[in-house]
């Protein structure tokens, strides 16, 4: 049987280059009516590709009942496959866009969502850089968050990676990004995921960072993935589509409370 009941390509007018968002919903066989919006890491892609981890992520949060959204922010250019030097492609795909204009466009994509699934409960489920801005979509009062979920998201990096901040969208991190929003993000309950061997940030800035973070009914788990690298795809070099099964099955067994 198929994972994806249907599928649907919906384009929206973003901030940057093509100003074209794409967001691709996957509809599970047997719904259990709760979204889930997938937020990408900066120069990434949520889409349904074969190759793109969310696709493998999607499939198992269908697997268990749940709606997906997956998002690509706008850029210059779409085609990062045609580039050998991913260091080229982000120069061309990325340069001179700023991080405010990244969290617009995923503002814009998230309230979409809302907007077409009137009311239904919205997990926000963001990567790396995808984690602050779900954190920040979070913080908004009209954004309702029943479950906030991050992944290989820190609040500052280890001193090899500084370097990348100096790239676009990074470069603008600390002025476009208020921090403090943290203390205003508003959910039932928060899941932050680390892989034990995230070359990006160390764990006390993933832990600093879900300390920051109360939730409306005091339940939060922070989970540490063994071997597991910074984008939690990968264990010693090598693709493990198991991490994506794992990372599914806990976020859809962490239960609410009963009233």
């Amino acid at each position: 049987m198929a994972v994806f009941k249907e599928t649907e390509l919906i384009k929206l007018t973003g901030s940057f280059g093509d100003r074209e968002l794409r967001i691709e919903k996957a509809v599970p066989a047997k719904a259990n009516g709760i979204q889930v919006v997938f937020l990408h890491g900066v120069f990434s892609s949520a889409n349904l590709g074969s190759a793109n981890k969310f696709r493998v992520l999607a499939g198992e949060m269908c697997k268990r009942g749940f709606t997906c959204w997956l998002t690509e922010t706008s850029r210059n250019i779409h085609n990062r496959d045609d580039f050998e030097d991913q260091g080229e492609w982000v120069r061309l795909a990325f340069a001179g866009k700023a991080y405010a204009q990244e969290l617009s466009d995923a503002m814009k994509m998230v309230r979409e969502v809302i907007r077409r699934t009137k009311g239904q409960p919205l997990w926000l489920w963001g990567f790396s850089l995808g984690g602050i801005s779900a954190c920040c979509c979070a913080a908004e009062p009209d954004i309702n968050v029943k479950r906030l979920i991050v992944a290989g998201t820190g609040l500052y990096p280890k001193k090899k990676a500084e370097y990348m901040f100096e790239l676009p969208i990074l470069n603008t991190l600390k002025q476009d990004a208020d921090f403090d929003v943290m203390k205003k993000v508003r959910t039932d309950s928060f899941i932050a995921f680390r892989g034990q061997k995230d070359e990006i940030f160390p764990r006390k800035a993933c832990e600093k960072l879900y300390d920051s973070i109360k939730t409306d009914r005091g339940r939060k788990l922070f989970c540490q993935l063994p071997y597991a690298d910074h984008s939690i795809r990968c264990v010693n070099g090598v693709v493990k589509d198991r991490l994506m099964s794992e990372m599914a099955e806990i976020a859809a067994k962490f239960q609410e409370p009963e009233d």
